[in-house]
């Protein structure tokens, strides 16, 4: 199968996402859930979901979601603790 045509058929089906587009989404999404989960640093979290370093998670992590992941767990912690009280 050629690339190129995979490539296109491939953002029919996914949101109209390109192949790549689509991993960082769901690295991103894997992340959330280990921010909200897990006590794992934020360089932790970035190599287990498969990033090169932390300044690159960081900066796909703000343009899909509209925030740093720092400010995403505070958000997060801050709102278990007070369902909590």
């Amino acid at each position: 199968m050629n690339p190129a045509y995979l490539s296109r058929a491939f953002s029919k089906y996914f949101d109209n996402l390109s192949f790549g587009d689509y991993i960082r989404k769901m690295r991103i999404e894997k992340a959330m859930l280990l921010i909200e989960s897990t006590t794992y640093s934020l360089t932790e979290i970035a190599y287990l979901t498969g990033f090169s370093d932390q300044s690159h998670f960081n900066r796909i992590f703000k343009k899909q979601t509209g925030e740093n992941p720092s400010f995403y767990r505070k958000k997060h912690q801050k709102s278990k603790t007070d369902t909590n009280s």
